[in-house]
């Protein structure tokens, strides 16, 4: 079970997007905490600018096409009614030293959900199998994991 804590406190990630709610685009992107695993600080973030607006494309037509791709996605995807589609998910976390020998499996988690979703009603998941392996941690600490892992509903991946 401490291993298991161990690769959950590893797996965590920060992240934060600032959104402009007049233009609805995306201006900056953040992933990390103040250092990363190095302990080098992570790089400064300059804001998007009017200027890095103007010289973001090279030409006016490769701005006008990507508008207009954003504007047919967008289309498309509010005409979708439904959809069913199987929703495979496999999270595996290792350790290694390169001087003694060769990496070790820590932790390993399965799953595979049929996702249909409808306009009208929502989404609707089913789980069509899934496992957990932790080597190297008693059978009933891994029981546990594996029912605590398996009971997470947010695992499942919704396309």
């Amino acid at each position: 079970m401490q291993a298991f804590l161990l690769v959950a406190l590893l797996m965590q990630v920060d992240a934060s997007v600032k959104r402009d709610t007049a233009k609805g685009v995306n201006i900056s992107v953040t992933i990390g905490s103040e250092n990363d695993s190095a302990g080098r600080r992570k790089p400064k973030r300059s804001p998007v600018t009017p200027e890095h607006m103007r010289t973001a494309f090279k030409s006016r037509l490769a701005q006008t096409l990507l508008e207009r791709a954003r504007a047919g996605r967008m289309a498309q995807d509010s005409a979708l009614m439904s959809y069913d589609a199987t929703a495979y998910l496999r999270i595996s976390a290792g350790m290694g030293f390169s001087k003694i020998g060769r990496d070790r499996l820590i932790f390993r988690t399965e799953n595979v959900t049929q996702v249909k979703w409808h306009r009208d009603v929502g989404a609707w998941i089913d789980v069509k199998g899934a496992r957990t392996a932790l080597p190297g941690i008693p059978s009933e600490g891994q029981k546990d994991a594996e029912a605590d892992i398996n009971s997470e509903s947010d695992m499942t991946p919704v396309p």
